[in-house]
């Protein structure tokens, strides 16, 4: 949680503090590390509210500050693939992912189909101002 409150911290020069919400996340004796799906789109449902195109979502700030926070739990930074204008991890699993931060939208958080290129990515969550 504090590492994605610095980097939205880095990002836009806001001040964040995520530890008042009560947002739902895993029990705190499931010592199992989420998938990205867990996280980001539960039951095979996206979170957030749908944008432009059918692969593309919005959270408001306090709820992608809490997503971020559960995937950085268990996720290892890797180099991004190539092309890719962010941060990319890794989760357990093998699944991967990046964080940047978009002129138009602000932060996004990308999940990637592929590993060799930017351009395999499948689904993406931008902030949503509130």
């Amino acid at each position: 949680m504090r590492q994605a409150e610095q980097y939205v911290r880095e990002r836009t020069g806001r001040n964040v503090d995520v530890d008042h919400l009560g947002l739902p996340s895993r029990r705190s004796g499931d010592r199992t590390p989420e998938t990205f799906g867990e996280v980001m789109a539960p039951y095979g449902k996206a979170v957030g509210k749908e944008g432009e195109k059918d692969t593309t979502h919005e959270l408001y700030l306090p709820d992608m500050l809490e997503r971020l926070g559960r995937l950085s739990l268990s996720a290892q930074p890797i180099l991004p693939p190539e092309g890719y204008p962010g941060d990319a991890f890794e989760l357990p699993g093998g699944e991967r992912y990046g964080v940047r931060s978009s002129k138009k939208h602000g932060i996004t958080i990308d999940r990637f189909k592929g590993t060799k290129s930017y351009t395999g990515q499948v689904q993406k969550w931008h902030w949503r101002p509130q």
